[in-house]
């Protein structure tokens, strides 16, 4: 391959890669963001088995469950935590937080704006209170 036909690659390449990455964010931004409260998190520890050459290896399958009150519907909605650098979301209890449900997906922004994908396990439709 000439270094011509490798150049003409290469721009091909991160002109395609600069026209995904705005795609990506307007997707983000587009979302129907609703502002809720975390009401309640809990965490429940687990474990799952995989298979190796040698035999078995044990990894880290937590779940860290949220639930989130938008004024008529309380949501909760679930984290996986596979990986040892996986960690609670960073919220605060009674706090106000910023979420959309797309589907069977829930999308969290954190203290800090980092979006987050969560699934959907539970609503739970409030009643007036008389």
């Amino acid at each position: 391959m000439s270094i011509g036909r490798r150049f003409c690659t290469g721009i091909v390449l991160v002109l395609f890669f600069l026209s995904i990455v705005p795609s990506m964010h307007a997707k983000s931004t587009d979302r129907d963001w609703k502002d809720g409260i975390i009401l309640d998190s809990n965490t429940e520890r687990g474990t799952r088995v995989v298979p190796t050459g040698n035999g078995e290896i044990s990894h880290r399958n937590d779940v860290t469950y949220y639930q989130i009150d938008d004024g008529k519907i309380v949501y909760v909605v679930a984290r996986t935590l596979l990986s040892r650098r996986d960690s609670a979301l960073d919220v605060t209890i009674n706090g106000h937080v910023q979420f959309a449900i797309e589907g069977a997906t829930c999308y969290l922004r954190d203290s800090e704006g980092k979006e987050h994908k969560l699934s959907i396990e539970k609503k739970i439709a409030k009643t007036d209170a008389k």
